[in-house]
């Protein structure tokens, strides 16, 4: 049975995203291994949090929203 984690920052993508890359992932293992891989493909999507995550030698962090007109936030 094929196990396959895709981690990525918390917030990257939403429901429909991660449904859609479920979808596209297992196709591509089906591809591969044949139409019998498909009800054994197991997708795990782990949301990693901000301060959890690096990239080109640097801890991802988020920038901050951009106040709007009210002095609120977006």
């Amino acid at each position: 049975m094929p196990v396959i984690t895709v981690a990525a920052p918390e917030g990257a993508w939403d429901r429909a995203a991660k449904e859609r890359l479920v979808a596209e992932i297992t196709d591509a293992v089906v591809r591969v291994g044949g139409e019998r891989q498909r009800s054994n493909t197991r997708i795990l999507i782990q949301d990693v949090p901000e301060g959890n995550w690096g990239s080109g030698g640097k801890v991802f962090v988020r920038a901050p929203a951009a106040p709007n007109e009210e002095g609120g936030t977006r």
